[in-house]
Formats: structure tokens, C-alpha cells, sequence
């Protein structure tokens, strides 16, 4: 016995087949009349439509066989697929092809076949349509015509399920299509309402925001930067900071600052930047510049953020000069200022309470540490009148005692300070001044003197008048 050659075009042949979706599935008439019909012309006992797959022929039609299938290397439809005309076997037992066969020599007793290709519209020849006799025999010319005119009808119930089958793959694949396109839109649209929406936060954040690539075009920016510059979002996309920006040297700046960040991946800040804008105005910006990676994870783009910080930059100005003003109007008062936040026991003092205090400046103070700088003598008395007050619910307290300096030298102050409560009324918080009155302590201690000591001439001339 030897096995039927395999097709050159084996592979594109079952890729053919498969695409028919016709393999294992049950009898249907439009088949099994011709497998009748053919019995009747050619008076013999089996006829098939047999079709070969990669191991096997599978019957879709047979008439006088009682198994659907059989090995593919036995068949004699594999040895009909390789020949261009029909394929006859006139006596099985005087061909070395098939005299061994199991199907010659057992069921069905093959001695007699003959099968014409079946082909798909690509030309792949997928089976055979054929009739088979238990006796030798030949066919006319006439019947050999029948024969070959039995087969194409077969072919064309066959092609006919395959172009419904790709009319209806079209079919699908079109509908596919269009939900495709209908899905394509609706994220086109989900897209777009999320561009705008992300264009109306950006464009109405107080700051001015843009992004850069690695040429320094700008790929992001909202109108607040567009207008900076003189200019329209639509018109900055694509361009540099040298298309606007004649300074070329703060260009140069933007540029490596920039590039810095998008090859280090790390951020910058430059917090105090300032810049004359295109009105000639001083403004101070604060700049946040990051990172943008791509999915490599490496550095693509970067992100600005800039504040404008000029408003803050004038106040701060402001109150520089006012604390400036402040601490001379102290200093001439001698008058020091503090607060003490009672639940960290922290107290803050200005350089002019240092100096009263004769305290090293930037030393850390606690309420021990102010009860260090009291006259012994007063220490107690200041230490109950300040609880006092915490205690019974005064809004602020006033007190004079002493203070001993470092060299021992005792100074007299005056303090008043308003104590801070929260919504249940406890305490948290005491803010309060201090003034050096040691001079004024001074000339009353000396006008004392002198008026003790005026009491007691005068005492002592109305004693000697009284003796005369």
C-alpha cells in the first residue's frame, strides 16, 4: 500500500477547508441527494462526498457506508485531491497502490473507485465527490462526463456555503466595523469632553502652567502663560521661549534649567525669580519645574508651574519696613514683645526682650527659663499673679518687678500681656510686652531720697524753733 502524496499547497488546502465550517457537522439534504442520484446513474452500491482533512477523510454524504470516516493515509480520496482530472481505479487488486489496502482486503471490500476533485474558490482542492463498486469495472465517457458534472454541483452547494459563509463574515466584520467606529466616537467624544474640561481647570488656575519637549516647544500652556507673553495658546504650541522672549540671556536660563530637569529627572524650584514683563513691569515669580516621563519611564517633557508672587514680594517689603519701624519705636521705648504657648511651654521673644533681659540672643525660652531672669525676691509674686489670672479667667494681667542681669546688675521692667483662650475659655496662649523702667524707677527712687530728706530738714528746723 502506498499513502497519497501530500499537496504542495497542504497548508493553504486545510486553511480552506476549515474556512468552510462544514467538518463534524450533521447530513443535509442538498448533499445526500447527489450521493443518491449518482448511486442510481452509475448502479453502485457506495457513493461520498468525501472531504480530507490533516489525518482523515470525513464523509459529509454517503450512501452504502456505515462509518463517517477513516484514516487519511488509507484513503483513496487523498490520492483524487493530487490529480488535475478524475481519479479511477478500474481493479484495486491489480494496483500495488491500494491491493493491500485494509478497505480492499476488509469492509467495504473496495474494487472498484472513482473520484473527481472538489475544489473551493480559491482553487484548493479540499475532497473528492466519488462512487465506489465491489466489482471491477470502467466508466464511459458519457458516464466519466455525468461523473465530473455530479462533482462541480457538489462544489457548487459547497462554494455556495462558502460565500454565504464570507457574506456573512463581511457581514459581521462590517457590523464589527461599525460598533468599532460608533465605540471610536463615543471615546473620540469621551476624549474631547475630557480635553475640555482639563483645558477649562488649566486655564482657569491662577498660575501660569505650561509643558516643554526636549527642543524647548512648548506642548502645553494655558491662557493665564499665553497672555504673559503676549500671545495665544494656539499660537505658543510648536514655539520656543526665543520667539517671544527677547532676553536672550533669561532664554538661555529658561533653557538649561530645563534641560537640567528633563536629563537629571529631577525637579527644580526657583522661588524668587524676577522678570520685567512685556508691559515693563518688575513681577517676582515662584517656578515648579518636573519631570514628564514616557512609558520607558524615561524623561520626555517637562511641566512648569509659575506663581506670580509679586503681590506677596511688596508685602513682605512692607513688612519688613514695618517691623523695621516697630523695633526702633521698641528699641527708643525700650519695649520688648513675647508669647508663650502654654500647652508646649515655647515662648518667643524679639531681639529687643533679649536685650532687656540680658538673655544671649536666639536662646531657647520656656516659662522655667523666664523664671531664671526674676529677682529672687519677686520671682514668686510674678510666678502667682501670671496663674492667677490663668486661673480665675482674665483676659490679660499687669505686673512691675526686678531682674538680674548676667553681671548681677538688677533692672526694674513693667509687663502687661493678654491671654489667649479657646471656645471653652482655657488657656492657650499669652502675648504680652515688656518695657525697661529702670530709669524712671531710678528718679523716683531719687525724688524719694530728696523728699525724705527735705521731710526731715524741715522736721528738724521745726524742732529748733520749738526749742527757742
Amino acid at each position: 500500500m502506498k499513502p497519497a502524496p501530500i499537496p504542495s499547497d497542504e497548508v493553504k488546502r486545510l486553511q480552506a477547508l476549515y474556512d468552510l465550517n462544514i467538518l463534524d457537522t450533521p447530513p443535509e439534504e442538498r448533499f445526500d441527494r447527489f450521493v443518491r442520484l449518482a448511486r442510481q446513474m452509475f448502479n453502485v452500491p457506495m457513493a461520498m462526498v468525501s472531504l480530507v482533512d490533516a489525518d482523515r477523510q470525513w464523509y459529509k454524504a454517503c450512501y452504502g457506508v456505515s462509518i463517517r470516516e477513516t484514516r487519511r493515509d488509507i484513503s483513496f480520496c487523498g490520492h483524487a485531491i493530487v490529480t488535475a482530472e478524475t481519479f479511477i481505479i478500474p481493479d484495486t487488486h491489480l494496483d500495488e497502490r491500494f491491493a493491500d489496502n485494509p478497505l480492499v482486503t476488509g469492509e467495504p471490500y473496495v474494487r472498484f473507485y472513482a473520484g473527481h476533485p472538489i475544489k473551493t474558490l480559491d482553487g484548493s482542492k479540499i475532497g473528492s465527490f466519488c462512487i465506489v463498486d465491489c466489482e471491477p469495472r470502467y466508466l464511459s465517457n458519457d458516464q466519466l462526463e455525468a461523473l465530473r458534472d455530479l462533482a462541480a454541483l457538489v462544489e457548487n452547494e459547497l462554494n455556495y456555503a462558502e460565500v454565504s459563509y464570507l457574506k456573512q463574515k463581511v457581514s459581521d466584520i462590517n457590523h464589527q466595523l461599525h460598533q468599532d467606529i460608533q465605540k471610536r466616537k463615543e471615546i473620540e467624544n469621551s476624549l474631547n469632553q475630557q480635553r475640555n474640561f482639563l483645558r477649562q481647570i488649566i486655564d482657569r488656575i491662577p498660575h501660569f502652567i505650561f509643558a516643554k519637549d526636549r527642543d524647548m516647544r512648548f506642548t502645553l500652556a494655558n491662557e493665564s502663560f499665553a497672555q504673559a507673553y503676549g500671545t495665544t495658546v494656539e499660537d505658543l504650541i510648536g514655539k520656543t521661549d526665543s520667539h517671544f522672549n527677547p532676553n536672550i540671556e533669561l532664554v538661555d536660563h529658561y533653557n538649561s534649567d530645563d534641560l537640567f530637569v528633563i536629563e537629571s529627572g529631577n525637579e527644580i524650584i526657583r522661588s524668587n525669580d524676577k522678570v520685567i514683563n512685556i508691559h515693563g513691569e518688575t513681577r517676582w515669580r515662584q517656578t515648579i519645574k518636573r519631570p514628564i516621563t514616557g512609558q520607558d519611564g524615561q524623561s520626555q517633557q517637562i511641566l512648569g508651574i509659575v506663581t506670580d508672587i509679586t503681590d506677596q514680594k511688596w508685602a513682605e517689603i512692607a513688612l519688613r519696613e514695618s517691623e523695621k519701624r516697630l523695633y526702633e519705636a521698641q528699641r527708643i521705648a525700650h519695649l520688648g514683645s513675647w508669647s508663650w504657648d502654654i500647652n508646649s511651654n515655647k515662648m518667643i521673644w524679639n531681639d529687643l526682650l533679649y536685650e532687656i533681659f540680658d538673655v544671649l540672643k536666639g536662646t531657647s525660652m520656656d516659662f522655667e527659663a523666664y523664671q531664671g531672669t526674676l529677682h529672687p525676691e519677686d520671682r514668686e509674686r510674678i510666678v502667682q499673679a501670671i496663674q492667677n489670672a490663668i486661673e480665675t479667667g482674665s483676659d490679660s494681667y499687669s505686673v512691675e518687678h526686678r531682674i538680674v542681669h548676667r553681671n548681677g546688675e538688677v533692672r526694674f521692667v513693667s509687663g502687661q500681656a493678654d491671654i489667649v483662650r479657646d471656645e471653652n475659655n482655657e488657656p492657650i496662649k499669652l502675648i504680652g510686652v515688656v518695657q525697661d523702667i529702670t530709669e524712671r524707677k531710678r528718679r523716683e527712687q531719687a525724688l524719694q531720697k530728696a523728699e525724705d530728706q527735705a521731710r526731715r530738714l524741715a522736721e528738724e528746723a521745726r524742732d529748733q524753733a520749738y526749742r527757742l
